[in-house]
């Protein structure tokens, strides 16, 4: 969660109520829709998008007063100091901004995790040998100098799952975020 440089809001808990301040934009308002009411509690969402580029450009222009959005979509307006990072999203604090809490460290928000997960996928059917050589290429990709920088530039914390562990990953976010 991110608010422009000049907001008086430093923290998360010294966002004000809904009522009291200009709209919050979630651009990605399916994925944010499934935290429930620990969301709306946060932020009566209430100023929707088409999009992170429509979002972005409304609240660099100050007509909404924070936004949740990816953390490669902020970075580089954090680094320039245009925008603030509030809270990150993931159970942790970020390994690349460890200055940035997390929002479940927030009082009332308890064991609150939307991280950011990037996976590659093939069509029902693959041959697992298949499915195993693509796994293995993404781990000496991943590694590399150019790579890693990217994503770490991005605010991306890499992670290679073996294709059991990621299907493991989308069952269990899909059947905790339907809860």
């Amino acid at each position: 969660m991110t608010a422009p440089a000049a907001s008086p809001y430093g923290t998360l808990p010294a966002v004000p109520p809904p009522a009291s301040r200009k709209p919050i934009s979630l651009p990605r308002l399916r994925e944010m829709h499934v935290q429930g009411d620990k969301i709306t509690m946060l932020t009566a969402y209430d100023a929707t998008f088409k999009g992170s580029a429509p979002a972005m450009t409304d609240f660099l222009g100050g007509r909404i007063s924070m936004m949740f959005d990816t953390t490669s979509n902020f970075v580089e307006h954090v680094k320039a100091t245009r925008l603030r990072a509030l809270g990150v999203t993931s159970r942790k604090r970020s390994n690349a901004k460890q200055s940035v809490p997390s929002i479940s460290e927030t009082p009332g928000m308890g064991e609150y995790e939307m991280p950011l997960w990037l996976g590659v996928l093939a069509p029902a059917g693959t041959p697992q040998d298949v499915i195993g050589k693509l796994n293995a290429e993404l781990g000496k990709l991943m590694p590399t100098p150019q790579i890693g920088k990217q994503l770490s530039d991005a605010g991306i914390e890499p992670r290679l799952f073996s294709p059991a562990e990621f299907a493991a990953l989308i069952r269990s976010d899909t059947l905790r975020l339907a809860a």
